[in-house]
């Protein structure tokens, strides 16, 4: 049935997967936004509402995943389809660094809830470092529409500039906590 169903009614493998990924960049880069709020405005209900919101990707990304592998399977058995396979291999590794992302996120909004609640400070810079993720993840859409990752990787590149300065201008461990996981999500 697979089969015939892929020769008659042939997918777009690439389409599925593409249309799959962008609410989890979506999703990742609007909990970025919370977690920058809840930092900026020290609160701690709105980073416990960003580690809600980074739970809630795991589903879909998930979902993301599954829909990797059913347009692999897609575009095997669909001999117009093969060429397919080098690009999803691409779209593979970045649901790789959209789970690894997401994963740090999670532990990104649990470091600010608990810089607030134990009254630490925070540098404005951490801010704006967590604003710089939440546009280089936003700059992901770029890459799927037209495959420039210029963009993206500029803006984590800032993100971890800001991370770094802060690293230099405080001993306060909540802090270091928290830049300490901007680079690994702009990676």
């Amino acid at each position: 049935g697979l089969l015939v169903g892929s020769v008659l009614l042939p997918v777009d493998p690439l389409r599925l997967v593409r249309k799959g990924t962008g609410p989890v960049i979506d999703g990742l880069a609007a909990a970025l936004d919370r977690i920058a709020k809840a930092v900026e405005e020290r609160d701690e209900a709105e980073a416990d509402r960003a580690v809600e919101a980074v739970g809630r990707l795991r589903p879909e990304h998930d979902e993301l995943e599954d829909s990797i592998a059913a347009a692999a399977d897609a575009a095997r058995l669909s001999l117009g389809r093969r060429e397919a396979l080098v690009e999803l291999g691409k779209l593979s590794e970045l649901a790789r660094h959209l789970r690894l992302g997401i994963a740090d996120a999670r532990s990104l909004a649990r470091g600010v809830g608990r810089a607030i609640a134990t009254e630490d400070s925070t540098p404005p810079e951490v801010r704006t470092a967590i604003v710089e993720l939440a546009d280089a993840t936003r700059a992901l859409k770029r890459v799927l529409e037209d495959g420039d990752a210029r963009p993206a990787r500029e803006a984590a590149v800032r993100a971890a500039g800001y991370a770094n300065g802060v690293l230099e201008e405080t001993g306060n461990m909540s802090a270091l906590h928290i830049v300490g996981q901007v680079p690994l999500i702009a990676v």
